[in-house]
């Protein structure tokens, strides 16, 4: 039989408090929150509701994390590297570089995305961080992914290497653009 622990209501409800007040999204409207959380009754139907749960969107995109173009600029600027010798180094093209400068939301393939990640020399920890933000991470069920990975455990940087790897396994290559460098 298991033993109860004597509660103390007291400390219990100061707990309790403590824990709502940390973490109550709400509005204040306890049953229009509660409806609105059960897709009862929509946004639009009930004013507070909305004026509250606008509030908190403003609240959520303010500190949103950096998108991954924003992210791949700073990198990019935090390394000093060049675009041109970047997009070079990557094997994507300057015309889709373009895309992903100029369109925050933009969101590259996986492969284009592995292909970056290398021309930037990224530590795994950074690469993973720089996929996750273009909505990716490493499969150990995909071949293409592991051997990127193992690339990059390994220290060779080099996509026109993880190419020709991936062509000897009957892989697709990362990316299709190269130009001599």
């Amino acid at each position: 039989m298991t033993k109860m622990k004597k509660i103390d209501l007291d400390e219990l409800r100061r707990e309790l408090s403590a824990y709502l007040e940390e973490n109550y999204t709400g509005c204040g409207d306890e049953q229009a929150d509660e409806l609105i959380a059960n897709n009862k009754l929509s946004y639009f139907a009930y004013s507070g509701g909305l004026a509250c749960r606008l509030g908190m969107l403003s609240g959520i995109l303010e500190g949103r994390k950096k998108t991954f173009s924003e992210s791949l600029l700073d990198l990019l600027a935090e390394k000093e590297m060049k675009p041109v010798e970047f997009y070079r180094k990557a094997g994507i093209s300057k015309e889709h570089f373009s895309k992903i400068k100029n369109n925050v939301d933009y969101q590259p393939s996986k492969s284009a995305t592995m292909a970056m990640v290398l021309a930037l020399k990224l530590p795994l920890d950074e690469a993973e961080e720089l996929m996750a933000k273009a909505g990716y991470t490493f499969s150990t069920a995909l071949i293409q992914d592991l051997v990127v990975k193992f690339f990059i455990q390994e220290g060779i940087f080099d996509v026109d290497a993880v190419n020709v790897e991936l062509y000897k396994l009957g892989k697709k290559p990362l990316t299709n653009q190269r130009v001599s460098s």
